[in-house]
């Protein structure tokens, strides 16, 4: 069984694909599976199949993968084609694009997973919080990784395993503790990117500069003294009140800092201003000064830390 804390790039994985009849693990079959086995970037094999479900395909299917009945009708069953595959994850890790969807339907399928898995849909959400799309044909497209059969297992599970080894890359361009705090959101299990991050903690060195950095990877005292070069920073935060009072003017102030024009633009020359952000800290505001709690959900791209 690997380990959470091994580094990515050291473990023998296996980039896996599965075509089903369906989207329900409980009712709908396997009819095509694709793997692909490597270790960094040497692939060391590959697996595909096609397997006979027992019943009709639908034709949506048919339309989305080219998979015809008579492509299955002949191929071996599961019950055939089950211990091969398990003989050739062998105990690696999965990757997958939406790795969930392939272990459910593994399960069910008599196949248990215990060495865990990574999700490149996940991860492009790390590496790539923008987008704009996340599917894996599209950010096959975006990066140009070879994937001449959509929708067929062998060929996503390669792009996927490509996918991966570039994501990867980038994620491991992150400072340490935006890593250590990926890797502390959730337990591996839950998110498996949480596990992949706690890998490249693990066979890191924190540069001496990297230490100063809070929780969010931002340094905290030059962002404190960036904001006091004014000589205003505890009037534009707290006010004037000095008696323990609410200030009133408080969350205009917070709005007037994440303007176009605010202390933020003037202080920082990469500051861009975001709506959602400044609505965001506004309502912070007026709810430090109200008293009351506040549930805010705000998606990725909003500026959620300096918001806070």
């Amino acid at each position: 069984m690997q380990t959470a804390a091994t580094h990515p790039l050291a473990e023998t994985l296996v980039a896996l694909d599965l075509e089903t009849t369906g989207i329900d693990a409980r009712k709908d079959r396997v009819i095509e599976v694709g793997a692909v086995k490597f270790r960094g970037d040497e692939e060391i094999a590959q697996f595909a199949v096609m397997v006979n479900p027992r019943i009709e395909i639908p034709q949506f299917v048919t339309n989305l993968t080219g998979i015809k009945q008579s492509d299955v009708d002949f191929a071996p069953e599961w019950p055939q084609v089950a211990p091969e595959l398990e003989a050739f994850i062998g105990g690696c890790r999965l990757v997958g694009h939406q790795v969930s969807f392939d272990v459910n339907f593994l399960r069910r399928n008599g196949i248990d997973i215990d060495s865990g898995s990574y999700d490149t849909l996940e991860m492009a959400r790390v590496a790539l919080p923008r987008g704009p799309e996340f599917g894996l044909e599209r950010l096959s497209r975006r990066f140009g990784i070879g994937h001449d059969t959509p929708h067929r297992a062998l060929s996503d599970a390669i792009a996927t395993k490509d996918l991966f080894l570039l994501l990867l890359a980038e994620i491991e361009k992150l400072p340490t503790q935006i890593l250590r705090r990926l890797s502390g959101l959730a337990s591996a299990d839950v998110w498996p990117t949480a596990g992949l991050a706690r890998g490249l903690v693990a066979s890191r060195r924190e540069s001496p500069g990297e230490a100063r950095f809070g929780a969010y990877g931002i340094d905290e005292d030059a962002l404190s003294e960036k904001l006091s070069i004014e000589g205003v920073a505890s009037a534009y935060v707290r006010g004037d009140a000095s008696d323990g009072e609410a200030d009133s003017d408080f969350p205009n102030r917070v709005d007037a800092m994440f303007s176009e024009n605010g202390l933020l633009a003037r202080t920082f020359p990469m500051f861009e201003a975001r709506g959602g952000q400044r609505e965001m800290a506004r309502a912070v505001a007026t709810s430090l000064v109200d008293g009351t709690n506040a549930i805010i959900e705000a998606g990725t791209g909003i500026g959620k830390t300096l918001a806070y």
